[in-house]
């Protein structure tokens, strides 16, 4: 439809030829169907050529110049159009391109927000962290002296639970001394019991001893 627009556009301007007289047909007709038929197709061949002979007079080389000179100025106008139409494309990718770029800056900016609300975390922590270092440097200062607290602690346990084992050793050796001093006790009970007798039955002897020698004096 638009080469169709474009060539009526262009036969617009196309230079106006003057009208040429049209036949009268009926009476060409009327005369042909009095002549004979051989006298009937030289006529229609002389007609023939006259109107071949209008038409090729009717188009001439500045007409076909023209024409020619209007596709041609069809063509540029067509190839504007279709620069227009990039043209248009492109303006369109130009936009949608900033668009993607100011939506890009927003991001860079909630990122560049992020990053420094980040950086303010990173700065508080560090701090904390500097005061969190001092805290454990003094747990550990305490607890190095309560370590070394613990060591000397340590050592006099030792020097107790070593004296504890040589006192529980003494007694142990005590303990076994008045076992044996007791199985001495028992043995020297029993020789006691045995002097016993033997004092007993002496002292029965020496009374009957006593007794015969009274009997002898009398």
């Amino acid at each position: 439809l638009g080469t169709e627009a474009a060539i009526f556009f262009l036969y617009a301007f196309a230079p106006i030829d003057p009208p040429h007289e049209a036949p009268d047909w009926s009476k060409i007709m009327e005369g042909m169907s009095n002549l004979p038929a051989q006298s009937q197709n030289k006529e229609l061949a002389a007609k023939m050529a006259a109107l071949e002979a209008s038409i090729a007079n009717s188009i001439s080389e500045d007409n076909v110049r023209n024409f020619g000179t209007g596709m041609k100025q069809l063509a540029e106008n067509v190839s504007k159009m279709t620069g227009l139409a990039n043209a248009s494309v492109a303006t369109q990718e130009y936009a949608n391109n900033v668009k993607t770029a100011a939506t890009a800056l927003v991001e860079m900016n909630k990122s560049y927000a992020s990053t420094m609300t980040a950086m303010g975390a990173m700065a508080d922590a560090s701090k904390d962290a500097k005061s969190y270092h001092a805290q454990i440097q003094n747990l550990t200062k305490t607890l190095s002296s309560l370590n070394a607290a613990y060591e000397m602690e340590l050592q006099d346990s030792k020097k107790y639970i070593t004296a504890l084992n040589k006192y529980y050793g003494g007694l142990s050796a005590a303990m076994e001394n008045v076992v044996n001093a007791s199985k001495d006790a028992e043995q020297f009970k029993a020789q006691m019991s045995g002097l016993t007798t033997n004092l007993t039955a002496l002292n029965k002897v020496y009374g009957a001893m006593l007794s015969a020698m009274k009997g002898a004096q009398a």
